[in-house]
């Protein structure tokens, strides 16, 4: 029990990311990237970027997150995600074609431009001293028009509330997996 709660005590103290977010003009919409380190090994990052089903427990603007078709390499994606930010509510639905690289790369792209002229990016992953460094990058043009600093603004907020969600989550899993190898190794 202790181990348990020195691990969440972890957790907890590494809850305070230095996610770095930059967003700029991209034509009518905006260009997104940021990044952040985190201590956990590549396999972990890799899980939680591709455990598309279970994203909508630990992304709290994503509403609904559900593989339709997968093959080697990839998938066919729908999301819906809850985008607020001053005067600006929108639910955003995109159909994402998934293209997964090796354990560095989920590249993405939405292929019903239902709610988004352009909605395309990337998340990767490059191991780091002590851990993975993730950086993910997204070009989003809304088909309504919508001042430009609101749309970069939102998407900022957005992305760097993701990310932090991402990180966190890393974590968590990484300590439970701690958690399970120490039960296993005491039954021994």
């Amino acid at each position: 029990m202790l181990h348990a709660l020195l691990l969440a005590a972890s957790v907890t103290a590494y809850a305070a990311p230095d996610v770095s977010v930059n967003a700029v003009r991209s034509g009518d919409g905006a260009r997104v990237e940021g990044e952040f380190s985190v201590p956990v090994p590549l396999p972990v990052a890799w899980e939680v970027l591709t455990d598309y089903g279970e994203q909508p427990r630990f992304l709290t603007s994503l509403r609904e997150s559900k593989v339709l078709r997968r093959w080697r390499g990839g998938c066919l994606l729908r999301q819906a995600s809850r985008l607020e930010w001053w005067m600006l509510r929108k639910t955003v639905s995109v159909t994402l074609r998934i293209h997964e690289q090796a354990r560095t790369e989920v590249a993405f792209e939405d292929e019903s431009r239902s709610d988004v002229r352009r909605y395309a990016g990337a998340w990767t992953l490059a191991q780091d001293k002590g851990g993975v460094r993730v950086r993910y990058r997204l070009e989003a043009e809304p088909n309504e028009w919508l001042p430009g600093l609101l749309v970069r603004r939102a998407l900022t907020l957005h992305a760097r509330e993701a990310l932090e969600q991402v990180r966190r989550e890393m974590m968590r899993r990484l300590a439970a997996k701690r958690e399970m190898a120490e039960r296993f190794r005491r039954r021994r």
